[in-house]
């Protein structure tokens, strides 16, 4: 079977043209006639190009972060006793009356503790917080108990697991903190001590869990000397994320009458302020990026416009012997944009080794380089190197051949 032949793109024509031209070889090899400047020339876009990728990427990381966040509690909503939101407590009575309400999917009780200073170093005044968690609460994406990466999950009435980004923040400062390690926490009230075991570490990719620990409901009753009859706070999760408001309200305004009234607060709500900063701080990193990447742009355009200046009888020749105008603007372009584009390549690189050094450090992934950005980093780089080149290369066409050969 003979295959039929198909026309290249014109794109094709054209770079096979001149990659074939003498003038594009002659180019490319002008560009590094002297290393020196050549080299000056790359480390200032690949510092610009670097510090371009290491921002945005960090911005895109941040966005993944948000979205899983957003996805994870999306339909939630957060019950406290009003005006107590960290140290309040509710009675268990009002889980089964929020059952019975419409558009309620179910319902959680959390009790929280803090582990005080005293015996585990932590930079909140409140101390280390302990997540109670529920034996029947529903299977969710990125769940701590299902999102073990070393050890195992909570087994018995003491175990608690302990976020990722936990582990390596007590490491930073110089804390140790292992499986099989055990945290003798003080009562708050009675003088006695609740001996909590590590038995595993997760990652779920949500900051809100991943520093945090989490053990039973039991255990952080214990630590806060609670009685059974009440907890710190529920978690309500509606069967259509469009009700969450309309049913937040509803309960609010169910328990504004008893002796623990309650206050509200839907996690999707607060996220979207977040997101609204968020996107105010990712406009001001694309302004730093555009700043370093167009600093790298500046160096190109010296570094070219010396490159010129020192070649000029060179250039003088050219137009003597034929070359146009035209073709001594695309040579000096073609120099600028393959010395741009060695360092936008460069600054990728770096950038991605800063990434993998900041994510290391950081514990979790933050720092996240797509093709996308590796496309607009490239491309900013030989958009760079164009605009730099420009005025170099209409400076080296308008040379006047006659004046040139004069004064050699």
């Amino acid at each position: 079977m003979i295959c039929p032949y198909i026309e290249p793109p014109p794109i094709y024509h054209l770079l096979t043209t001149y990659y074939k031209d003498p003038m594009f070889a002659f180019s490319i090899k002008n560009a590094f006639r002297r290393k020196g400047i050549a080299i000056l020339a790359v480390i200032g876009i690949a510092l610009g190009c670097a510090l371009m990728t290491t921002l945005l990427s960090l911005s895109i990381g941040m966005d993944k972060k948000m979205t899983d966040t957003i996805n994870e509690f999306a339909g939630d909503i957060m019950l406290s006793q009003k005006s107590m939101p960290m140290g309040g407590m509710l009675p268990m009575s009002y889980k089964d009356r929020i059952k019975q309400l419409d558009n309620v999917k179910y319902v959680l009780e959390t009790v929280t503790a803090y582990i005080p200073d005293t015996s585990l170093d932590s930079s909140s005044p409140l101390g280390t917080q302990v997540m109670g968690i529920s034996p029947d609460r529903p299977h969710r994406t990125n769940e701590p108990s299902s999102s073990i990466i070393e050890g195992h999950s909570i087994e018995g009435k003491y175990d608690i697991i302990v976020g990722a980004q936990m582990i390596n923040q007590q490491q930073r400062a110089g804390k140790d903190m292992h499986i099989g390690q055990e945290i003798i926490v003080p009562k708050v009230r009675g003088g006695e001590f609740v001996t909590l075991k590590i038995v595993g570490i997760f990652e779920t990719g949500t900051t809100i869990y991943d520093m945090v620990m989490v053990g039973t409901n039991e255990a952080a009753r214990e630590i806060m000397t609670l009685p059974d009859t009440v907890t710190s706070s529920f978690i309500v999760r509606a069967t259509n994320i469009d009700a969450v408001q309309e049913l937040a309200d509803q309960i609010e305004e169910m328990f504004q009458d008893e002796e623990y009234p309650v206050d509200s607060m839907i996690p999707s709500d607060m996220i979207g302020d977040m997101t609204e900063m968020m996107d105010t701080f990712h406009i001001f990193l694309w302004a730093i990026s555009a700043v370093s990447a167009a600093a790298g742009g500046m160096s190109i355009a010296i570094v070219m416009l010396m490159s010129v200046m020192e070649r000029m009888p060179e250039f003088g020749i050219f137009k003597a012997t034929g070359w146009k105008n035209s073709t001594i603007i695309l040579s000096v372009i073609i120099e600028s944009t393959t010395v741009s584009f060695i360092g936008a390549a460069i600054g990728l690189g770096l950038g991605f080794v800063a990434d993998t050094v900041i994510n290391h450090y950081l514990g979790t992934t933050i720092g996240v380089i797509d093709a996308i950005l590796a496309i607009q980093v490239i491309g900013f780089g030989i958009l760079m190197g164009v605009l730099g080149g420009m005025y170099p290369a209409v400076k080296a066409a308008r040379v006047d051949p006659i004046q040139t050969l004069s004064s050699l």
